[in-house]
């Protein structure tokens, strides 16, 4: 039984005497030049939130029950009708099919830089088919190559100039 209490309640020694209270951390500051000051941080002050629970602070709230459908801005599509250029005469126009197209330096995707991207619905005009590329023009003056599988249907058609291949 004393082996029972002993457990619930404190240790003891062999002998049936008690321990010794542990010892309490010394209450002096080390120097600021030794090994001990340098491993202790110092303490940072928290501000109103980071006292509180994750679950409870009042910007994660706001963050979860905020609508990301209700933050995004509208997008603008690039269009003839009011860009910065104007549409030639003779050259059939087609709206991009994708989100991100890039607009190349060269018919070729491997070898050619990037002169920028196009987005779903601008609005390009066609001048010149190499291969599986065509060389377009955007609204804003840019001229590049697009593949045509990245080409929408057709905003206003001119009879379309044969490339090289014919």
């Amino acid at each position: 039984m004393p082996l029972l209490t002993a457990m619930l309640f404190g240790k003891r020694r062999r002998g049936g005497q008690p321990t010794a209270p542990d010892e309490a951390p010394p209450t002096e500051a080390a120097p600021a030049g030794t090994e001990a000051a340098a491993a202790i941080p110092a303490p940072v002050p928290l501000d109103g939130e980071m006292a509180m629970p994750r679950w409870r602070r009042p910007s994660l709230l706001h963050a979860r029950m905020a609508d990301p459908a209700e933050d995004v801005a509208p997008i603008v599509t690039m269009s003839f009708a009011d860009g910065a250029t104007a549409a030639i005469d003779g050259f059939e126009r087609r709206l991009i099919r994708y989100h991100v197209v890039e607009l190349l330096g060269a018919p070729d995707e491997l070898r050619s830089a990037s002169i920028g991207s196009l987005s779903h619905g601008d609005e390009v005009q066609l001048l010149e088919r190499a291969g599986t590329y065509w060389r377009v023009l955007c609204p804003d003056g840019r001229e590049g190559w697009v593949h045509r599988m990245t080409l929408g249907e057709t905003v206003a058609a001119g009879p379309p100039r044969p490339g090289p291949d014919g």
